[in-house]
């Protein structure tokens, strides 16, 4: 396993700046890697619409009856925006159907981690933080 210091994954949107597209940096991802201005990185580009997600991911937050109006696509899309706020401290989402979203994950956090529990996902990610 990577040394936390030397690896940081984060989700965050693109932006514009200039004629370039940038991504920010949170914080504390910066803080804890001791990253300055003037600081060499390596990047690695993951395009989050292309990424898949995991079906019993999926199926955890559809069990949910309050969540089961959701689609694949606007579970993956919101959950993009709340890791977003989560990285950058900024809330970035103003709809009102995500706004709903994320207060009923909220609300239910503990039964969609409990429809986790045993899962190849949760098996995966148990104990990352």
């Amino acid at each position: 396993m990577a040394n936390p210091k030397t690896k940081q994954k984060f989700v965050n949107k693109v932006i514009k700046q200039g004629n370039s597209l940038c991504v920010r940096i949170p914080f504390r991802a910066a803080k804890k890697m001791d990253i300055r201005e003037n600081s060499v990185l390596l990047v690695e580009l993951t395009n989050f619409d292309t990424l898949q997600m995991p079906s019993d991911l999926f199926e955890a937050y559809q069990k949910i009856p309050a969540l089961g109006k959701y689609s694949l696509n606007n579970i993956k899309k919101y959950l993009l925006a709340m890791n977003v706020e989560k990285s950058s401290g900024k809330k970035t989402n103003k709809n009102a159907e995500y706004l709903e979203f994320k207060k009923l994950v909220l609300k239910n956090k503990k039964k969609i981690k409990r429809n986790l529990m045993g899962t190849q996902t949760y098996k995966k990610y148990k104990g990352k933080k």
